[in-house]
This record gives structure tokens, sequence and C-alpha cells, in this order.
């Protein structure tokens, strides 16, 4: 890890610390869509592999 490397880390940390709200509904809301379009995902990749 280099310097620049720890500041960013540090940044994260800091900016998380004050957002971590946002930063828990963006977790969230790419939670749900992953799986709401998980099963989509799989279906089109499954009709494509028959193809």
């Amino acid at each position: 890890m280099t310097k620049s490397d720890r500041a960013v880390a540090d940044n994260i940390r800091r900016s998380a610390g004050r957002n971590w709200k946002t930063a828990l509904v963006i977790i969230l809301l790419v939670a749900t869509s992953v799986v709401l379009l998980a099963p989509k995902m799989g279906q089109s990749l499954a009709s494509f592999g028959h193809r």
C-alpha cells in the first residue's frame, strides 16, 4: 500500500463515517438490484446458451 492508497482509504473512511447513511442506502439499492436482476440475467444467459 502506497501513501496515496492509504490517504484514499482514510478519505473513504472519513467520508463513510460522515455519510454512512447514504452508503447504506447505496449498498441496499445495489443488493436489491442484484437480487432482482440475477434471475433475469440467469434466464437470458440460459436462453442464450441454448441457441
